[in-house]
Order: C-alpha cells, then sequence, then structure tokens
C-alpha cells in the first residue's frame, strides 16, 4: 500500500485564499455559471426560507391574533403569489445559463493546465511528485470541483442575506430570540475545519489514484495490448491496481470516523438548535 509523503507546506493549505484563486479562475473562464448559480440560488434561498417560511408565517399569525384583517393577509397572498412565480422565472433562467457556461468552464481550465504543462521544463516529466500535482490538477478540473466551489460560495452568500433577513424580523418580535440563531454562526468554523480534513484525505490518496490511472489507460491502450497478452505483465498490473484500491479503502477508514463527527457536529448546530429554537 502507497502514501503520499505530506509536507508541512501541504497539510497547512490555506482553504479560504484556495477557494478566492478557484472562484477567480472560474471568473475568468466563464463569468455565467457564477451569474447562473447566483439567480438560482439568492432568489430561491431568500424566497423560500425567509418570504415564504418566516414572513409569510408571520403575517399568517398576526390576522390569527387580530393585529391584522383579513383584506391585508389577501393583498400579501397576491405579492407571495407574484414573487412566487417571479422565481420559478429567475430560478429557471439561472439554471439554462448556469448548464450552458459549466462545460465552458471545464474546457478553458483544462487548457489552462494544459498550457502549463507545456511551459514546464522537460525534467518535470521525470519527477513523480510533479506527477502527484499534475493528477491532482487534472482531477479537480475533470471532477467537477470548480463547479461545487461555485455553487457552495453562492449557496453560502444566499444563506447570509436569508440569515440577515431573518435578523431584522426576529429582532422586531423579539430580540432575546436572536441568541437561538448564534449556533448557526459556530458552522463556518466546523465546515472549515472539515474542508481542510477532506482535503488532507484526498491528498493521501493522490499517488493511489495516480497508479489506477495509469494502469486504466495502459490496459486499453492499442500500443500495450500484445504485451500485455505475451507476458505476465498484465497480473502486475492487477497486482499494482488492486492494491492502490486496498489503500485507498484504508485511508477512507482512517477518516471516516472523523468526517462523521464533523458533519454530526455541524448538523447539530445548523438544524437541531435552531428548529427547536424556532
Amino acid at each position: 500500500m502507497r502514501f503520499i509523503q505530506i509536507d508541512k507546506e501541504q497539510a497547512d493549505v490555506p482553504v479560504v485564499k484556495n477557494v478566492i484563486y478557484a472562484l477567480g479562475l472560474v471568473w475568468r473562464a466563464d463569468k455565467r455559471l457564477m451569474i447562473g448559480y447566483f439567480m438560482q440560488e439568492v432568489f430561491g434561498n431568500v424566497f423560500v426560507w425567509f418570504v415564504r417560511n418566516i414572513l409569510f408565517l408571520k403575517v399568517l399569525l398576526e390576522i390569527i391574533t387580530g393585529s391584522r384583517d383579513f383584506g391585508m393577509y389577501c393583498r400579501c397572498l397576491l405579492i407571495f403569489a407574484v414573487l412566487s412565480v417571479l422565481d420559478k422565472i429567475v430560478t429557471w433562467s439561472g439554471m439554462r445559463i448556469e448548464k450552458r457556461a459549466t462545460k465552458n468552464v471545464l474546457k478553458n481550465i483544462n487548457n489552462m493546465i494544459f498550457e502549463k504543462a507545456q511551459s514546464l521544463d522537460i525534467s518535470c516529466y521525470e519527477d513523480p511528485s510533479f506527477y502527484d500535482k499534475y493528477q491532482r490538477a487534472t482531477l479537480v478540473a475533470t471532477s467537477g470541483y470548480f463547479d461545487i466551489i461555485t455553487y457552495d460560495f453562492v449557496s453560502m452568500l444566499s444563506g447570509v442575506i436569508s440569515l440577515i433577513c431573518v435578523l431584522f424580523t426576529v429582532s422586531s418580535i423579539n430580540p432575546e430570540y436572536l441568541l437561538f440563531l448564534v449556533p448557526i454562526f459556530f458552522v463556518f468554523i466546523i465546515e472549515t475545519a472539515k474542508s481542510k480534513y477532506v482535503y488532507k484525505r484526498d491528498l493521501e490518496m493522490t499517488t493511489n489514484n495516480r497508479v489506477k490511472a495509469y494502469i486504466q489507460r495502459t490496459v486499453f491502450l492499442r500500443d500495450y495490448a500484445k504485451d500485455l497478452r505475451t507476458s505476465n505483465i498484465f497480473s502486475v498490473l492487477m497486482s499494482r491496481f488492486e492494491g492502490a484500491i486496498e489503500a485507498n479503502i484504508v485511508i477512507l477508514k482512517k477518516y471516516g470516523v472523523g468526517l462523521f463527527v464533523y458533519s454530526m457536529i455541524s448538523s447539530l448546530f445548523e438544524e437541531f438548535i435552531t428548529v427547536i429554537g424556532t
């Protein structure tokens, strides 16, 4: 079983700095991806979490308690219906923009990687550590990580906007109720620590993933078909392939419990306490 050696620079990865850098790459590759997600998430979350689940409920409770009349309720209902239709239109438009931009971002970022690889000295291609870095770069580019980062960033931004709206509404009812929203701020700290943990796990799997990718390419290449059939090299490759998989399984088990604990604590602060407060 092979494990990649992690140096101090790799272990102490600046997560926030890397996220900002990734978002900058996406913006240069095709800014429409971020705009499309913004249209879907920001308008949608503000409407669903604030207008529908908070504001509409507040108006309904005020009517039940007699502080507002039924005519006011009908007018609010009409406004909410218009906002609902507008939400669907904006979300659908954002989805169309996002789907078109996703492929363009993937193509442009891959081109950036290839151009960088061509500009490097030929001696780099004799260094295994270079191939590990190249493997991680191509994996990130082809596995949709930039799309995920963009989506998570916009989703977090929409959550902040929704939270601000909720804070103003809750404080207008009773400022003491804001205490139940405090745990939400711990979620950001927990998720940041979790992302570093996931990065460390993926970093340890890099060498094994590179071995797997090399063997997968080799057994399908026409140039090596004859050698694979006339020698014992195929069994050797399969042994290395299975060894890389087993090593990855060990790594996944190693980090599995930690990721479970992070997720449970995050869910506790994000959902359980907040729901009880509501």
